[in-house]
């Protein structure tokens, strides 16, 4: 069998925990070690740790949660003495992702590998569907529903606009990507109008409270991913104002250099 890399096993993952009572078949078969400490759910497959004494692994969200309530100090849930917590070795990984579980949704009969669980989701054809009118459904059963209630809603998959299920087959892309884009040049020239502040590649800043992906420069401080001012070298905690370029300079600026720049242009323009 081929052994794969931590990174293959991590694109495959769900990154929500999972109750022990999914597992096929039965909960008896999972192993012990599978099993977070903290919850008692099945470890996910991404950001769970392991302490370097005990060995006992964690998922990453309770370990943080338990650090949290012990003031930020990263001690071991055992009391080990001097820890230190590292990702589970892909060996382990490996082992997790092959367990089976019994898909969560009402009337599906699959078991699945944990590794091919998330993906299974998406496709299940029982996911429940919850409809403008009030009722739940399987949703397999949306053709069906949809030919007494007009108030079927779906994703479109090439645009992903919310449209009307009556609508689906008549729907224009193209129509709904122009629209896109027409607010989209609407709102650079708002921006243009009244910011018309630019990054040193000349790209439009434009306002921003969470980190954008991919290119979002990152350090790590009190536990924490945070964005770092390209300008004053100022940590932008989460949640934080700040203006961005967002192109692939990736130019972050704080607000308060942000405003120190806007004065400055004014009294230029003066």
């Amino acid at each position: 069998m081929l052994l794969k890399s931590k990174k293959q096993i991590k694109e495959e993952l769900n990154d929500e925990a999972l109750s022990p009572r999914l597992v096929h078949p039965s909960q008896d078969a999972l192993d012990q070690h599978f099993e977070c400490k903290i919850c008692y759910n099945v470890l996910p497959l991404t950001g769970s740790m392991e302490c370097s004494k005990c060995q006992i692994a964690y998922c990453g969200g309770c370990l943080k949660d338990y650090w949290k309530h012990k003031g930020n100090l990263k001690t071991c849930p055992l009391n080990c003495k001097d820890p230190q917590f590292r990702e589970l070795h892909r060996f382990f990984l490996q082992k997790l992702s092959e367990i089976y579980l019994n898909c969560k949704n009402k009337g599906c009969q699959e078991t699945i590998p944990y590794s091919q669980y998330k993906q299974h989701l998406k496709d299940c054809k029982f996911v429940e569907f919850n409809c403008d009118c009030g009722k739940s459904l399987a949703i397999q059963n949306i053709t069906q529903h949809a030919q007494y209630c007009h108030l079927v809603k779906v994703k479109c998959n090439k645009c992903s606009e919310i449209i009307l299920f009556t609508t689906f087959n008549t729907h224009d892309c193209l129509s709904t990507l122009k629209s896109k884009l027409s607010h989209l040049g609407g709102v650079h020239k708002y921006y243009e109008d009244t910011v018309n502040l630019y990054c040193p590649q000349r790209h439009l800043l434009y306002p921003c409270t969470i980190a954008t992906e991919p290119f979002c420069k990152r350090r790590r401080q009190r536990g924490q991913n945070v964005t770092q001012c390209d300008i004053c070298a100022g940590v932008i905690m989460p949640r934080e104002m700040y203006w961005r370029c967002l192109e692939a300079c990736d130019e972050d600026v704080c607000c308060r250099c942000f405003k120190d720049a806007w004065e400055d242009r004014r009294r230029k323009e003066k």
